[in-house]
């Protein structure tokens, strides 16, 4: 049932909001304006067709453009509309706030704006206005998903307690909602101080199954802690620390949660204030609606969870999540920024997130720093020594790869998790620092876990053939990763140079040449090509290619072989240099 309502509610809401974000191109005819509030003077359509052109590029500017053109028509909603989604979508909520507000005479259904306007009543304190707004709001999925919980939270607010859970109560109904109701319920019991029913709600919601949500875990922890029983919060965390093996964010916040428990102190549970339960249940959609790809609405609620609880920190670490699934880095590490400057245990989370989108953007050595500092606090993350060595054999770093690769190998083979990547990135390592028996090894224990790899297959297969080992099998090898991936620049390209050794020129060619047509712009290729051209002598096509592969690296050695063929041609083994013009 679940899949249903986030199909609808994704098709819902993806027309109004924006696509996917890349780094924008600066605008060559106009500055960002500053926005004036004046009497606006003759009709500029200057600002409303840059406000168009920014927003096709992805340029967050274009907030900024419709506000100037909204300062000479400041009623115009279609306008009015488009900064408010742009606004909510780059996380200006100040900016889409005012803009939800002056949408209102036009009507209602836009459940966007709606949603906003409710979120401005409760952010101010009135609980009456946004209970009657609440109430407006046409959307079968907004009902059933997310008003008993807002409108159960309103009135505990407001002292209503037994309201409140009666409200609660006759909203379980709905399947996909019965663990968010339970969950809130234990909340707002434990909100309420009445706490012998909160432990009873608590204890049904985590044996529901999919009920052990962070904050309701944190919440029965904190209250089993406050009633003199920390051993029975060490024992609850390290249960669910074992289940959550395989989720970083779960783990590190029960890793945090079981760490201050042992010490009989206990640390903040969001949702168990009016204004935290409030967000929560739009983070929980904003998270079913990413499971499902759907990334602009997910973006869209995790944002509105940010504006109910500004240090609501599991939202901005969702957000940073999502916005660099689409490539906007700067904005996702913004979201990783604001949740690791805080003591949160998503911190460390937190901290690598960030890595991964520096990386991502070319800063290696931020990178670096971002995940040593999280690796401080979590050593035991083989996830994060394995980025940490990706990163190091990135920057040609071998030495320092293989000890992180290293590390995450131990770690991982102490759980029996260890997977074929660990081997064969360290083996790369291996190779790349002369220690070949390692580098076979690792191969051999990688294609073991997983014998269907191409490019352990590949990697293995060629190795052999380069070093005149294994022949045969070497090929073997190299066939079976063309099997699997046939359109492989680079699988094709190993064929082709294992054929070149066994002194097959004329199939080296061939495979060269659709090698190269996969990959145009790799200089192994290009050199191997010009390499298998001169023994067939297609002399002046050799150099052709050996010239284009002196073009595509850095490499001083690769240059300076290139250059010795392009001024003396290849010679044969005991033959002397012929300089060639």
């Amino acid at each position: 049932m679940t899949h249903r309502w986030i199909a609808g509610l994704a098709v819902a809401l993806l027309g109004a909001c924006t696509g996917a974000q890349t780094a924008p191109p600066p605008l060559p005819f106009v500055d960002t304006p500053e926005v004036d509030t004046g009497t606006p003077g003759p009709r500029d359509f200057g600002p409303y067709v840059a406000g168009r052109f920014a927003s096709e590029i992805k340029d967050p500017r274009a907030v900024d453009f419709y506000r100037h053109a909204l300062a000479q028509d400041p009623d115009d909603p279609g306008l009015l509309n488009a900064t408010f989604t742009l606004a909510l979508a780059e996380g200006r909520l100040d900016t889409a706030a005012d803009m939800a507000e002056r949408l209102a005479p036009f009507g209602a259904g836009n459940l966007m704006a709606e949603t906003m306007r409710l979120l401005n009543a409760i952010e101010r304190g009135d609980d009456a206005q946004a209970l009657r707004r609440l109430d407006a709001i046409d959307s079968n999925f907004f009902r059933q998903s997310l008003a008993p919980i807002i409108e159960a939270w309103l009135l505990a607010r407001q002292g209503q307690g037994d309201a409140a859970l009666a409200r609660l109560d006759a909203a379980g109904q709905p399947r996909f909602n019965r663990v968010r109701v339970l969950t809130h319920r234990a909340l707002v019991l434990d909100y309420l101080g009445r706490t012998k029913l909160a432990e009873a709600a608590y204890q049904l919601a985590i044996d529901t199954p999919g009920g052990a949500d962070p904050d309701l875990v944190g919440g029965y922890g904190n209250l089993l802690i406050r009633t003199g029983r920390a051993d029975e919060a060490v024992a609850l965390y390290s249960r669910l620390a074992e289940a959550a093996a395989g989720n970083r964010i779960e783990r590190a916040t029960i890793d945090r949660r079981l760490a201050a428990a042992r010490k009989g102190r206990t640390l903040p549970v969001l949702a168990r204030s009016p204004e935290g339960g409030i967000a929560r249940p739009f983070l929980a959609v904003a998270r079913d609606l990413s499971r499902n790809t759907s990334i602009q609405p997910a973006i869209v609620f995790a944002r509105f969870a940010t504006f109910a609880a500004p240090d609501l920190y599991d939202a901005h670490l969702l957000l940073g999540h999502l916005l660099s699934r689409q490539e906007r880095f700067a904005a996702a590490l913004d979201a990783y920024g604001v949740v690791e400057r805080a003591d949160t245990p998503l911190a460390s989370a937190a901290r690598y997130g960030a890595a991964v989108a520096l990386a991502q953007t070319g800063r290696s050595d931020e990178a670096v720093a971002a995940l040593k500092r999280h690796l401080e606090v979590a050593p035991e993350d083989s996830d994060s020594w394995i980025t940490l060595g990706d990163l190091k054999r990135q920057d040609g770093d071998f030495d320092a790869a293989e000890d992180a690769y290293s590390r995450a190998i131990v770690l991982m083979e102490a759980d029996e998790t260890v997977g074929w990547y660990p081997y064969f990135a360290r083996a790369i390592a291996y190779e790349q620092t002369d220690r070949w028996p390692e580098a076979e090894a690792d191969l051999k224990r990688a294609m073991a876990i997983r014998p269907d790899q191409a490019d352990v297959l590949n990697y293995l297969g060629y190795s052999w053939i380069d070093r005149g080992l294994h022949l045969d099998a070497g090929m073997d090898l190299i066939e079976r990763a063309m099997d699997l991936e046939p359109g492989n620049g680079f699988i094709i390209d190993s064929m082709g140079w294992a054929h070149y050794l066994r002194g097959n020129y004329d199939q080296a060619v061939a495979f060269l040449e659709q090698a190269i047509v996969e990959e145009p712009d790799d200089p192994t290729i290009s050199d191997h090509l010009g390499d298998a051209y001169w023994q067939v002598g297609r002399h002046l096509e050799a150099r052709y290619q050996w010239e284009h592969a002196l073009t595509l690296t850095d490499a001083a050695d690769t240059q300076a072989a290139i250059r010795d063929k392009l001024t003396y041609g290849l010679t044969l083994a005991g033959t002397e240099k012929t300089k060639t013009e």
